[in-house]
């Protein structure tokens, strides 16, 4: 069974109140969830996920993946500048 609000409050879950065109930053440690959207209207996100790739040996089964040489490009640099 899914998890009520009520049940995600008693194993230490806090809401976190948001509002449109709020900005909401988590650290990939975080443990969090979200509950489904009971609105009429549409719930939009952008994720980005920022890592520590020099020397990373990526698992197999993660789902970001790079095939370019020498890893992910460092954020902010376009691929003609290294």
């Amino acid at each position: 069974a899914d998890m009520t609000p009520e049940a995600a409050q008693l194993h230490g879950f806090a809401p976190l109140p948001a509002r449109a065109g709020d900005l909401v930053l988590l650290a990939g440690t975080l443990d969090h969830l979200s509950f489904p959207n009971t609105s009429p209207q549409q719930r939009h996100t952008f994720q980005l996920h920022v890592v520590e790739s020099a020397g990373t040996a990526w698992h197999a089964a993660n789902w970001l993946q790079t095939d370019r040489v020498g890893g992910f490009l460092p954020l902010g640099v376009e691929e003609g500048e290294l």
